[in-house]
């Protein structure tokens, strides 16, 4: 049998520790299974697996409910309703919508991150559940097209470009 190369770490990829998300620079020593505190729960059967993680990024978020396919130069991509979100991750989001959206619902993002960087999306509802809180709904996004416009281009950004918007 021919050796397999062992696969070296991307510096751009996130892990989960009982620390938080952390970015791997090295890797990661295995624990010895002393050092593995054990767990009082199993994960549902049912509990999904991400290719990257979700973050707990409470930003501020502009959307519109689009009503036909969107066209990047249309008038109908300047989102207007204010929210935020509860999550966001590489490939979507979670928002607060005060209204329940069914699944397949295209909207228009513009995403206010901390660095005052702001990235536009095109989403689609994938999910969206109540909250604790009176018409409010936790709305989960997949990003169809996440780009940024510059004032002569616009720039559709890939996985790993959001990401490293995202740090």
């Amino acid at each position: 049998m021919a050796a397999t190369p062992s696969k070296k770490p991307d510096n751009n990829e996130f892990h989960w520790t009982p620390e938080g998300i952390r970015r791997v620079e090295e890797p990661a020593p295995v624990p010895s299974p002393a050092a593995v505190p054990a767990r009082d729960y199993d994960p549902a059967p049912d509990a999904e697996s991400r290719r990257y993680p979700r973050i707990d990024l409470k930003v501020p978020i502009l959307y519109r409910i689009l009503t036909e396919e969107p066209n990047l130069a249309s008038a109908g991509l300047h989102p207007d309703l204010p929210t935020r979100t509860d999550n966001i991750s590489v490939t979507g989001a979670g928002l607060i919508l005060a209204e329940k959206l069914a699944p397949g619902t295209l909207l228009a993002l513009s995403i206010h991150l901390e660095n005052k960087k702001k990235i536009s999306a095109v989403a689609k509802v994938v999910w969206s559940q109540p909250t604790e809180t009176p018409h409010h709904h936790l709305t989960g996004l997949e990003f169809v097209v996440v780009y940024r416009k510059a004032s002569s281009h616009t720039e559709y950004m890939s996985p790993i470009a959001l990401k490293n918007l995202l740090e």
